[in-house]
């Protein structure tokens, strides 16, 4: 009697169970895992971009704030909005890195107490996550080019900017 045959072999199924290794990247949610250097690209490409875009507004419609008509109110509430949701998502990304190390997202409210908000920065900077799967989920994928290289500047802007300084006060 053959297993298609035999009313008691063990059912047969086309559902394909798919093991990735790897977690999913969701930038907009606070679901899921994001290492160390994604999270230090992501984030600083995001505030950097909206810094950039704000200023961008500015140098193209200079006298857009000193007009008084309700359409550029208008204007100006829509693009607060705008930059106001662009600044939640390095929320969202810190609370997947928390999940990255273990952690419960609720460790984000560290961020309102002196001090320890500085030792969270610098916690989830450096604190290497999980290699393997945690109650969050699976790790994040490897790293690309492009994510090493926004991920090296901050890095590269911090030094970039403490050595101007210090040769600007002191001369060339």
């Amino acid at each position: 009697m053959s297993d298609s045959t035999n009313p008691y072999a063990i059912p047969q199924s086309n559902i394909i169970v798919d093991n990735e290794d790897y977690g999913e990247i969701r930038l907009f949610s606070s679901q899921g895992r994001i290492g160390r250097l994604r999270y230090m690209a992501y984030s600083f490409s995001i505030i950097y971009g909206v810094f950039i875009l704000a200023a961008a507004l500015v140098f193209v419609f200079p006298n857009l704030l000193n007009s008084s008509t309700y359409r550029v109110d208008a204007i100006l509430v829509i693009i607060g909005l705008f930059f106001l949701s662009l600044m939640f998502t390095p929320i969202l990304l810190t609370i997947q890195r928390l999940h990255d190390m273990d952690r419960s997202g609720w460790l984000i409210l560290l961020f309102f107490i002196p001090l320890l908000n500085a030792a969270l920065i610098l916690g989830l900077m450096f604190i290497p996550g999980n290699a393997e799967r945690n109650q969050y989920g699976a790790p994040p994928p490897p790293n690309s080019l492009l994510v090493k290289i926004f991920g090296a500047l901050p890095l590269i802007v911090m030094i970039f900017g403490m050595l101007s300084s210090i040769f600007y006060k002191h001369g060339f």
